[in-house]
């Protein structure tokens, strides 16, 4: 059996867990005594409690009667909560409102309200703590809401109390950006005006590379490939082909290319004396550029393509063909470009680019091409 001191404390929990069950819901569900905000000294109604849609009611822990000018530590602590909450919540923007309810065991001697003042002195302790009297409605419920039990002095004290609630409104149909979607379900709330989005309120983004259409400047990039801020494929060797189709990704800045992102073949003019493979003497400030070009960009190499037109044979015009791509060669080496870098090919009269029955034709045909490679 129980010490009958200990069965007193079960008897007197069971009671307060009880009527704790009461005013929970007394406090948040009944009518009060309600003092118009700006002036609660002297207007006073009663009205049905806290109406409306709310996003969000936040409850605080009672906050005991401040019975001298010097503040609990616990008050201060409970005060600073609330004062902290409605900063945070004006801060982003809610639509708020406070209740500071006041609660008493017992009627006041000489038929004052003890609630309203505990109330009061909470309400302007709150106020001064930045939180507007604009926003707070000061309540009373003397003596109707019993907390814990008055059988004792200390049940009674403990009943003394005074409760503090925010209440965050439900702003329905708000679209702060004007883009058709309202502000609660709208995942992307800063849109541009007159920018199209999807059933989210964001941007629609076509390629999904991550870049609204509306900055994309290359709105139909493959799906996969990495995009730059203005939503263009990345372009590694800037030679104006995206990665995902250049196959010459690092071709030189200095080297026009094809579609494909690699350089074009490039006929060179270079000059040979009549039947011969002797270059001549104007061509060779040619054959010095080249060969610097090739010094200065060491990932390339390079093949020398001979081309002649059809006047002779074929196998004759084949071998001079090399011949010449061997001269060209021989040049470029002497020039300092390494042996293992160059290679001479020759291929006659078989690529001709322009008819060999006109004479501007065959000078066209008999040509030195130039491919490089990496």
């Amino acid at each position: 059996m129980l010490p009958l001191t200990n069965v007193f404390n079960v008897k007197l929990l069971l009671v307060t867990l009880l009527l704790g069950a009461s005013l929970h819901s007394g406090t948040y569900d009944d009518s009060y005594t309600v003092f118009n905000q700006t002036d609660v000294n002297k207007t006073m109604n009663t009205s049905k409690f806290m109406d409306g849609n709310f996003e969000e009611i936040v409850r605080f822990d009672a906050i005991t009667p401040i019975a001298t000018d010097e503040l609990s530590e616990e008050s201060k602590k409970r005060l600073f909560e609330v004062s902290q909450k409605v900063k945070l919540y004006l801060e982003d923007g809610k639509r708020i409102e406070l209740t500071v309810i006041g609660h008493s065991s017992e009627v006041a001697e000489g038929g004052g309200d003890s609630s309203y003042q505990y109330a009061m002195d909470v309400f302007n302790a709150l106020a001064d703590r930045n939180v507007s009297k604009e926003i707070m409605s000061l309540e009373s419920r003397q003596a109707q809401d019993m907390g814990y039990s008055d059988a004792t002095t200390t049940g009674k004290e403990l009943s003394n109390r005074v409760m503090v609630s925010i209440y965050v409104h439900q702003e329905n149909d708000k679209d702060s950006d004007k883009d058709g979607v309202y502000d609660q379900y709208d995942r992307c709330p800063n849109t541009p005006l007159g920018v199209t989005v999807d059933k989210h309120g964001c941007p629609i983004d076509s390629d999904k590379d991550g870049v609204a259409d509306y900055i994309d400047k290359c709105p139909d990039t493959p799906l996969g490939y990495r995009v730059d801020s203005d939503g263009c494929p990345i372009d590694s060797d800037g030679d104006g082909v995206s990665n995902y189709i250049d196959l010459c990704p690092d071709t030189s800045k200095k080297l026009r290319v094809d579609p494909n992102g690699c350089p074009y073949t490039q006929a060179l003019s270079f000059g040979f004396k009549f039947d011969s493979s002797e270059i001549l003497s104007s061509s060779y400030p040619l054959v010095e550029k080249f060969a610097q070009f090739m010094k200065e960009n060491k990932a390339y190499n390079i093949e020398i393509i001979g081309h002649t037109d059809s006047i002779g044979t074929e196998v004759y015009n084949m071998n001079l063909s090399q011949e010449r791509a061997n001269a060209v060669q021989d040049a470029l080496i002497n020039e300092g470009v390494e042996p293992i870098r160059v290679k001479a090919t020759g291929r006659g009269e078989l690529e001709p680019i322009e008819s060999n029955l006109l004479r501007k034709g065959r000078e066209a045909n008999r040509r030195i091409e130039v491919k490089l490679s990496y």
